[in-house]
C-alpha cells in the first residue's frame, strides 16, 4: 500500500470512529426487528452455503449483519479496524461463543488460507482504497467452492427520481428525528470518497468485472430490492423514499473448484 492510501486509510478509520456512536441510531444501519431483519435473512441465507457455515464477515462494523449471520446457525467471526465500532460489536454479542471479533483490515485480514466458507460484506467495497489487493486476499482465505456475498450500492450518484423529490422528501421528515451525522462528517466522508478508487461511484458491473478479474468465477449480480422493501416496511414515507435514492445491489461469486 502506497504512502498516500496509508494516509487515507487513517482518514476512513478516524471518520468511522466518530461514527460509532450514533452508527446504531441512523437509519438504514441498524437492522430492525420485524420485517427488516427477516428480509435479510432470507437474503443472507440465500446466498450462503448451508448452516453450519464458517463465515468471515468484513467491515463488521457495530455488529447488526453479525446478528443475521448467527441467527441462520452460522460461525461468525468479525473484522473491522475501527476499534470504537469493534468494541460495540464484541458488547453486542459477549458471551455467544459462534462469534469471534478481531481488530483487522479487510484488505489484508491476515486468516488462513481456505479458512472459511464464506465471506460477506455489507457497505464496504466503495470504501476499499486498493480493491484488487482485496480481492485477491478475499479469494485466499476462502475454501475452493466457497463464496463471496457483497451488499453494496453507488452512494456517489443519486438517483434522478431522489434528486427531483428532494424539497418534498425534506418536507415529509421535517418532524422526523434528525441524522445523527452532522455536516462535518457530512464534509469528511465526501471528501474520503473523492479519493477512494470507486469515488466516482460503484456499479454492480464493474464490481463483478473486478472480481472476475481477481479469479472469482460464477459471478452474479442480484436484486437488493427484497431487502429495500424489508427496510422500508415500518419507515415513515420520507425515509421509505430515501431508500430509492441510492441504487442498492448485492454481487456473489464463488472461490474455483481445485
Amino acid at each position: 500500500m502506497s504512502r498516500a492510501n496509508q494516509d487515507l486509510s487513517e482518514e476512513i478509520r478516524a471518520y468511522w470512529g466518530r461514527r460509532a456512536d450514533s452508527f446504531d441510531q441512523s437509519f438504514a444501519h441498524a437492522i430492525a426487528a420485524g420485517a427488516e431483519f427477516s428480509a435479510w435473512a432470507q437474503e443472507i441465507e440465500r446466498h450462503l452455503p448451508p448452516a453450519p457455515a464458517r463465515v468471515l464477515e468484513l467491515g463488521c462494523g457495530t455488529g447488526e449483519v453479525t446478528r443475521v449471520i448467527l441467527s441462520l446457525g452460522h460461525q461468525v467471526t468479525g473484522l473491522d479496524f475501527t476499534p470504537e465500532m469493534l468494541a460495540r460489536a464484541k458488547a453486542k454479542h459477549a458471551g455467544n461463543a459462534q462469534a469471534k471479533f478481531y481488530l483487522a483490515d479487510a484488505q489484508n485480514t491476515m486468516e488462513p488460507d481456505a479458512a472459511y466458507d464464506a465471506v460477506i460484506a455489507r457497505h464496504l467495497t466503495w470504501t476499499l482504497t486498493d480493491p484488487k489487493a482485496a480481492y485477491r486476499d478475499w479469494l485466499r482465505v476462502l475454501r475452493p467452492g466457497g463464496r463471496v456475498v457483497l451488499f453494496d450500492g453507488d452512494w456517489a450518484r443519486e438517483s434522478r427520481i431522489t434528486r427531483a423529490l428532494s424539497p418534498i422528501i425534506r418536507w415529509l421528515g421535517r418532524n422526523l428525528p434528525p441524522d445523527p451525522v452532522d455536516a462535518e462528517m457530512t464534509e469528511s466522508h465526501n471528501a474520503i470518497m473523492a479519493s477512494l478508487p470507486y469515488g466516482e461511484g460503484l456499479s454492480a458491473r464493474r464490481l463483478a468485472t473486478d472480481l472476475k478479474d481477481a479469479g472469482f468465477v460464477g459471478v452474479t449480480v442480484h436484486s437488493h430490492a427484497r431487502v429495500t422493501r424489508g427496510m422500508g416496511k415500518n419507515a415513515p414515507l420520507a425515509r421509505r423514499i430515501r431508500l430509492r435514492r441510492w441504487r442498492r445491489f448485492i454481487v456473489s461469486a464463488s472461490a474455483p473448484q481445485l
